[in-house]
């Protein structure tokens, strides 16, 4: 109470919401959503121009229009439209699942998607310098916001907020656990478990394999723990958004006929938080395949939860997060991987952690999530922003 802030809503008509969907611009994406940004922004701009233009959805071309309004900008960046890993992607022609291999193995079609990231990532820049405070999330954004904008204000690092809180009280252990080295007694079941929607940058086909590459190694150098060993499963939780994703999944499942591991996969799809947080709390192994995640809330919750964590060894989880990592046994929070013999490799490593070193891996790992909190986000985006709000705006 006490309050005297009012909160005013610009409703935007949805024929210029669509404009914002990559579906709408089947080409020339990038440019396209870029304008569908400034045709919505400026629809808001003349409803109602404020003092203070706040960004935090990454539509960096409507910095423009506001400051040309009189307002001061600010950015909250959480992922660049465009980074230097993807103008390096498209200059050595490699495919990916945002650059179709039909391009990268043309060089003409590969020279001309060079010159038009070249001169989008030259429009970005000059985008960018129309704010007066950026804020990112991880240190991998701040590195590429630095490359991009130029011309803009120092980036500062502002991790999102994590609740991590609740799920630092998720039990760790079910049951007394013991084991001589060989094999996992955690209290935990034997389960990976994988949070991430169904869309192609997650990677799943990567964790079915080296899912796969893991139970040869265990059917080599069974674990001490029988049960482990006969109920160890994946299971891939996460968003079915429509058709496409149920695509992708009906592709995963075949995926893991052909890998003979489809007896040992779980998909659950579309489920509550509730079921997800008891997941959490059941899982031994938390596993995340994502090539150059912004940052990594994903992971942050594993390490939260008191799941053994092995993430992909790029950006935010690299740089942020899973650090140290069991390179040093006796300080690491978690495991980094890039490919499937590593991948494998760090699970078989976990499940072998006997129950006093991953006790204390889990305490550290938590220890280390603390600082991704709501109360932290709160403070550190107060300090961050006092001179927005200092002085008069126009």
């Amino acid at each position: 109470g006490g309050s005297n802030f009012k909160v005013d809503f610009v409703f935007i008509e949805d024929k210029l919401i669509r404009l914002l969907h990559a579906k709408a611009w089947p080409r020339f994406t990038m440019i396209g959503q870029s304008f569908g940004s400034m045709r919505v922004a400026w629809r808001g701009l003349q409803a109602a121009t404020p003092d203070l233009y706040f960004d935090t959805t990454g539509a960096a071309f409507t910095l423009p229009l506001a400051s040309l309004a009189g307002a001061r900008c600010a950015a909250y960046v959480h992922y660049p439209t465009i980074s230097t890993d993807m103008l390096a992607m498209v200059y050595s022609r490699r495919p990916s699942y945002n650059h179709d291999a039909a391009i990268a193995s043309s060089k003409l079609a590969s020279l001309v998607k060079c010159v038009y990231y070249f001169l989008f990532a030259a429009m970005y820049s000059l985008a960018g310098s129309c704010a007066y405070m950026v804020l990112v999330n991880s240190s991998w954004t701040k590195d590429h916001i630095e490359a991009l904008w130029r011309f803009a204000p120092k980036p500062t690092v502002l991790y999102p907020p994590v609740n991590v809180e609740a799920l630092a009280k998720l039990p760790f252990s079910r049951r007394a656990g013991r084991s001589d080295g060989s094999g996992v007694r955690s209290g935990r079941e034997p389960v990976i478990l994988s949070v991430a929607q169904f869309r192609p940058e997650k990677d799943h086909p990567l964790q079915l394999r080296a899912f796969a590459r893991l139970l040869a190694l265990l059917k080599a150098a069974p674990l001490d723990d029988q049960r482990a060993q006969t109920k160890l499963k994946l299971v891939l939780l996460g968003a079915c958004r429509g058709p496409e994703d149920q695509a992708r999944i009906d592709a995963l499942k075949k995926l893991a006929v052909e890998l003979g591991v489809r007896k040992r996969v779980e998909f659950i799809l579309n489920c509550p938080f509730t079921e997800l947080q008891g997941w959490l709390g059941r899982a031994s192994i938390g596993l995340h395949t994502m090539w150059n995640e912004h940052f990594g809330i994903g992971v942050v919750e594993f390490i939260a939860a008191g799941v053994v964590t092995v993430a992909h060894a790029t950006a935010g989880p690299k740089q942020d997060i899973i650090v140290p990592t069991m390179d040093n046994p006796d300080e690491g929070v978690g495991y980094l991987a890039s490919d499937v013999e590593s991948f494998a490799g760090a699970m078989q490593s976990a499940l072998r952690l006997t129950p006093e070193a991953r006790q204390a891996l889990v305490e550290r790992a938590r220890e280390r999530s603390h600082r991704f909190s709501d109360g932290k986000f709160a403070l550190a985006f107060r300090e961050s922003s006092l001179g927005l709000f200092a002085g008069p705006v126009r």
